[in-house]
């Protein structure tokens, strides 16, 4: 390395850097490593001869190209970089599979550059955090330049179901100023464990400008099953009546995006099932999904075609049922449901209303139960 000039004055001194046998390690994992490495600084002017570096191993950058201090700049980058190599920085990238192929070209001015990006996404695959699925098979081509980011033929598969996003974003200076995507999917699984499984399509369009977006499209639920069980009882609930307070969460939010405004329509084709310790329930939902993405609202209908209530360990069959979402200003079920039961000389009638954290239950037999003697009723849930 030679250097010759004023520190005080970096842009206007000389200097030469040959780097041979490079290599940079952390913790015994190999960063960079490169044969050489050759740089020159003269007349205000970088110059950089073209090298090859190997990156973590098994990836690799091809560089080159000159810059002039507070002038024109001409940089090409290509590389092919194994997205398993990123698994020694993330736990959650071990088990990720493909490659990422860059290559690009900056030119033009240093205060204005023009950029020319172009990402392939071959094979990728990795983990989803939070869902049970992983994503295979991405692939697709992302193209950057100095204001717009165009997303083409991004597709893969979630296990089973796939998906694919088309559109642009523009920016400016790396922060969006409109946003314009179609996100299609098909019998896309989604499972919360523990929870939930559901199988879905999707089209949604996603435009937006001025820090406001909105989110509008179709859901079409094909089949799911909640099967989360219920840990309070519908007696202790029918008695204490105790509204629940929700713990606070962080809103979902969407970078450089104040709001993103939701107009999503759910239907179905096979009716939604609920099978845990309280409920055997086939629901068909008439829903639609509004407010926004830090404060979604769901709206409409869900009517109960079908199923059953267990209470006091006996089996009710429900007659009538709907579920109601009327609240303009948050998610809140409202509830209503008929079922009866036969028990020796009595049908019993168990009525259940109101909203989940607030149910009012309701029993009553017929004949009445006052109609018979204490015995009769001593004996009513034997």
């Amino acid at each position: 390395m030679q250097a010759a000039g004023n520190i005080r004055d970096a842009a206007n001194a000389a200097a030469q850097v040959d780097l041979n046998a490079f290599h940079l390690l952390f913790k015994d994992i190999s960063l960079i490593q490169s044969d050489r490495m050759a740089l020159k600084l003269a007349e205000q002017e970088l110059s950089i001869s073209e090298f090859e570096l190997a990156v973590l191993s098994s990836g690799s950058i091809r560089l080159k190209g000159d810059a002039r201090f507070g002038g024109r700049l001409n940089m090409d980058i290509n590389g092919r970089i194994p997205l398993a190599a990123a698994g020694v920085f993330s736990d959650e990238l071990t088990e990720s599979t493909g490659i990422l192929a860059l290559a690009g070209k900056v030119s033009g001015d240093i205060a204005e550059p023009r950029i020319d990006a172009r990402i392939e996404l071959e094979n990728i695959g990795l983990a989803v955090p939070g869902l049970v699925q992983k994503l295979h098979d991405l692939n697709g081509r992302i193209h950057l330049t100095a204001d717009t980011l165009r997303i083409d033929a991004v597709s893969g598969f979630l296990d089973t179901g796939s998906f694919r996003i088309d559109g642009t974003i523009d920016h400016e200076k790396f922060t969006p100023t409109r946003v314009k995507l179609a996100i299609d999917a098909k019998s896309l699984p989604l499972e919360v464990p523990d929870t939930l499984t559901v199988l879905l399509n999707g089209d949604i369009k996603i435009t937006g400008n001025e820090r406001s977006a909105d989110a509008r499209g179709e859901i079409v639920l094909l089949e799911g099953v909640y099967y989360k069980d219920v840990k309070i009882s519908l007696l202790k609930m029918a008695t204490t009546r105790q509204r629940a307070v929700a713990p606070a969460t962080r809103p979902v939010s969407v970078p450089y995006f104040d709001t993103v405004n939701l107009d999503i329509v759910v239907g179905h084709r096979q009716p939604f099932m609920v099978q845990n310790n309280m409920a055997q329930l086939e629901i068909s939902p008439d829903l639609k999904i509004g407010g926004s993405l830090a404060h979604p609202i769901v709206s409409g209908r869900a009517q109960v075609k079908d199923g059953t209530v267990t209470f006091q360990k006996k089996t009710f069959d429900v007659k009538k049922g709907v579920i109601d979402f009327v609240n303009p200003y948050k998610t809140e079920a409202d509830i209503d449901i008929e079922s009866e039961t036969r028990i020796r000389i009595w049908t019993i009638k168990l009525a259940i209303k109101g909203t989940p954290d607030n149910l009012d239950l309701q029993l009553s037999s017929v004949p009445a139960e006052t109609d018979y003697g204490r015995n009769d009723r001593r004996h009513l849930w034997r």
